[in-house]
């Protein structure tokens, strides 16, 4: 997967992440995972990117354009949780694909549907980590 597939989500990637982390910064660079037949179309988004950073007691920092939100991470390998604007946005690494990369998942709630049940969008990605 090319740095470009990053750049073209209007993330900053250059931007060092904040200073007060414990060290540990996760960035995913990721496609989207090759849907079955019938899938949801969420399974067919574009390229997406995060960057991490975790701080002590299961806080996190995500990279959003624009700057950085506050989530929470119930371990160093997640699932991740974060919400911008009214969306909360996790992130579940399910293991390792036959190519090498990681099966990722990626849940986005908006918490400010009237809908009941309210819905989320599930897409899955492969991902380099690094």
């Amino acid at each position: 997967m090319k740095r470009a597939a990053f750049l073209a989500t209007g993330l900053a990637f250059a931007l060092p992440l904040p200073g007060h982390a414990i060290g540990i910064r996760l960035a995913l660079d990721c496609v989207p995972h090759a849907p079955a037949a019938g899938a949801d179309e969420a399974d067919v988004a574009g390229p997406q990117a995060f960057a991490l950073a975790l701080k002590r007691g299961g806080a996190i920092e995500v990279a959003v354009p624009g700057g950085f939100v506050p989530g929470v991470s119930a371990s160093k390998a997640g699932p991740f949780a974060w919400t911008v604007g009214t969306t909360l946005n996790t992130l579940t690494l399910k293991g390792r694909t036959a190519d090498g990369g990681t099966l990722v998942l990626w849940h986005r709630l908006d918490q400010a549907q009237t809908q009941v049940p309210p819905t989320g969008t599930l897409t899955k990605l492969i991902c380099e980590l690094s």
